[in-house]
């Protein structure tokens, strides 16, 4: 027989039910509902998310939970104009990432040039895109990222090119009108020039050659800390702990560009730095490629920032 006491039947106060919907097929359809409930006692409001007979625990808030709808987080794409290219639902439907594409803008001539042979059909080009995620859970947001995509992958992932907006709310902050100022209000303007797709102008081919400089010295251990600019110091970090095939690849990208251009843009930096990469990948060579192409998006931050530093 047990001595344990049998547990305490626990009284709810009350209770709050509301659907979760989302687009699918042109049609708003509910993937299930989130029950919030206050048990005598307690003075936290407890959240889970039902979706047929699997229920998903979200934690409990001192406030009520006033969480967005993946619905309605979608419809200012709607109004706008944009279709819906992908969507991935994850976590039962709690977490959304949405791919959606302007069809009123055709697509622009891609200015990185070293993956084309791998496309049957050559060019893919950019397309105006918006990457839409979100999540109903408590402590998690919501962000709009608005940009010049491009196609990297043959199962459809994407990837940023230039950025046009990025907008992050929670969902107690959450105002649609806000986002469409902050996405739409100052429109970036798109044209058909490959220069108009460059980004910004943030350095001089005297930059490139003693990014390249810098970059061979590092690599080869002569250059002493106390006369590499603290500038320099901050951003070569990006650069460490990577292979020498990839700093002897990226030499010769910059280097390239120091002789071919009379400006760089945030597009050549890009394409230097993938391209340094693709090296290594296109000549089959027992190499690892994990780090660089893992740190690809930091490197691109640095080396932007150090070409606009050494270019002064």
């Amino acid at each position: 027989m047990s001595d344990q006491a049998p547990q305490k039947e626990r009284v709810i106060v009350s209770e709050e039910t509301r659907p979760v919907t989302v687009l699918e097929d042109g049609n708003r359809v509910e993937l299930g509902e989130v029950i919030s409930r206050i048990y005598e006692g307690e003075h936290v409001q407890r959240h889970e998310f039902h979706r047929g007979e699997k229920v998903y625990k979200l934690g409990p808030t001192s406030t009520r939970f006033q969480f967005v709808d993946h619905y309605d987080v979608m419809a200012p794409m709607l109004d706008k104009g944009f279709e819906l290219e992908d969507i991935i639902l994850s976590r039962g439907g709690l977490h959304l990432y949405t791919i959606w594409r302007n069809p009123e803008t055709n697509p622009l001539i891609d200015p990185i040039t070293w993956d084309l042979d791998m496309w049957p059909d050559g060019d893919r080009g950019l397309f105006e895109a918006m990457i839409v995620t979100s999540a109903i859970r408590p402590g998690k947001g919501i962000r709009f990222q608005r940009g010049l995509y491009r196609l990297i992958c043959s199962n459809g992932l994407v990837s940023e090119l230039l950025g046009l907006g990025d907008v992050k709310m929670n969902h107690a902050t959450w105002n649609s009108d806000r986002l469409v100022e902050e996405l739409w209000g100052s429109n970036v303007i798109i044209g058909d020039n490959p220069a108009a797709v460059r980004g910004p102008m943030i350095g001089t081919p005297s930059g490139a050659d003693r990014f390249a400089n810098v970059l061979r010295e590092m690599r080869e251990d002569t250059t002493p800390q106390e006369r590499v600019p603290l500038f320099v110091q901050d951003n070569l970090s990006a650069f460490q702990n990577v292979p020498k095939w990839y700093h002897s690849n990226l030499v010769a990208q910059f280097e390239a560009m120091a002789n071919s251009r009379d400006d760089l843009h945030t597009i050549d930096v890009a394409n230097a730095v993938t391209g340094a990469i693709n090296q290594g990948r296109m000549q089959k060579e027992d190499r690892s490629l994990a780090k660089p192409l893992s740190k690809s998006s930091s490197m691109i931050k640095s080396a932007i920032n150090l070409l606009g530093g050494l270019s002064l």
